[in-house]
């Protein structure tokens, strides 16, 4: 996984050394990863009962290990205003319970997040190689775990600044972010056309 992340900052990153005089693009498409979905983690881990994936008596048992959410962007810009766009997401993680059940035998319980928001995107500052942003979004997320899916009251992000950097048609990303696509620095790399 750390190859693969690597492989994709280092493509990012030599997008600076390509940058094109073209006119601007319209739309874009941006892959990212983030770790640890705010809402959703707290959701599994401290929501008892139904419909709780982890029962209060589990939880002293439990080690509980995020594994980073992978989502992929869609952002269109063509209004009368091209600093401002609207778009979606389809987000994916895979947060891992992990229950030690006795000395010898370790059970593993997988839960799996689904998210779609809506998303709107506010260009702060924009230059040759360099974009400043801010970015809210809402939409929906739910977790299948033990066989069944558990939609979540609620699902959204907050980006107060975000970086995109590169060339016109191939660029990076990195923001910080709290929500459903990550709460920390979640990165990207994205392709305008």
């Amino acid at each position: 996984m750390k190859k693969v992340l690597f492989s994709a900052v280092i493509f990012c990153m030599s997008s600076l050394l390509f940058a094109q005089n073209s006119e601007e693009k319209a739309k874009e498409i941006l892959f990212r990863v983030g770790e640890f979905p705010l809402l959703e983690s707290f959701y599994a881990t401290f929501v008892k009962g139904d419909p709780g994936l982890i029962s209060k008596d589990e939880l002293s048992e439990t080690k509980v290990l995020y594994l980073p959410t992978l989502s992929l962007d869609y952002m269109y810009y063509k209004f009368s205003e091209k600093n401002f766009g609207l778009g979606f997401s389809v987000g994916f993680g895979i947060p891992e319970w992990r229950k030690k059940t006795s000395e010898n035998v370790i059970e593993y319980d997988v839960t799996y997040q689904l998210t779609i928001l809506a998303k709107t995107r506010y260009i702060m500052l924009k230059k040759e190689k360099i974009r400043l942003f801010g970015e809210l979004g809402f939409g929906f997320s739910g977790l299948i775990a033990r066989n069944r899916f558990n939609p979540m009251p609620f699902a959204g992000k907050f980006t107060p600044i975000g970086i995109m950097f590169g060339s016109k048609d191939i660029f990076g990303s990195a923001e910080l972010s709290l929500g459903s696509e990550g709460s920390t620095l979640v990165v990207g790399c994205g392709w305008r056309f």
